[in-house]
């Protein structure tokens, strides 16, 4: 479960803090079709989180990724959050934004999130 409003990820009962994630291990960016054959731009993103005694690799989704910004030079990212922005009205593919405030490393908006793996 990605868990915004507490900046954390929790699998199989692990918490893994946002500020934990440091590393992009993998992008996947494709276009899929839902049942209805609408097209969305969806991403997979793997990532490693480095705690105390371990590294944790963990995998989120990202649908209907849009306005998309990315440093391709850059794999390791220093601080990010994931902003719910419906409290502000925004719904649809804009509801959620990743946003790297350390050093831009990526940038997006998409409409849901979901943990993979």
């Amino acid at each position: 479960m990605v868990d915004m409003v507490n900046r954390c990820v929790v699998i199989e009962g692990k918490v893994i803090k946002f500020s934990e994630i440091t590393i992009i291990k993998e992008f996947y960016f494709r276009f899929e079709h839902d049942e209805f054959w609408d097209e969305h731009f969806n991403a997979d993103i793997s990532f490693i989180a480095t705690q105390k005694d371990s590294n944790t690799s963990l995998k989120i989704k990202f649908y209907d990724v849009n306005s998309l910004k990315m440093n391709r030079t850059n794999h390791q990212i220093m601080g990010f959050d994931i902003l719910d922005r419906k409290d502000k009205g925004y719904t649809g593919a804009v509801r959620y934004h990743f946003e790297d405030y350390e050093d831009g490393v990526m940038d997006f908006y998409c409409s849901a999130i979901e943990l993979i793996e």
